[in-house]
């Protein structure tokens, strides 16, 4: 494995040679049409019964999401469980 330094926004970094950043996103199809026959073309990456799937962003991306063939699966908030309080409550006094 080559280990090169690339030149960035925050000066020189180690990275390997041929690495390159893919994004990703989620997707939604428009219907169950969609969803039976329509595939990720350059990955061959195909839906499951239900839900989303992720699909790297890229031309082919782009162009299903301006056709309104897919859309982009909105980000769910995560849901961090509130830490609960004791409640200290007085002894009666004892006599």
């Amino acid at each position: 494995m080559d280990i090169v330094l690339k030149q960035g926004p925050r000066g020189d970094r180690p990275q390997e040679k041929d690495f390159v950043e893919k994004r990703v996103v989620r997707v939604l199809p428009a219907n169950d049409m969609i969803r039976k026959y329509l595939k990720h073309q350059p990955s061959r990456i195909g839906w499951l019964k239900e839900g989303s799937v992720e699909w790297p962003l890229d031309t082919f991306t782009r162009n299903r999401l301006r056709d309104g063939d897919i859309t982009i699966e909105p980000a769910k908030a995560k849901e961090e469980p509130q830490p609960q309080l004791e409640k200290k409550t007085k002894a009666a006094p004892q006599s």
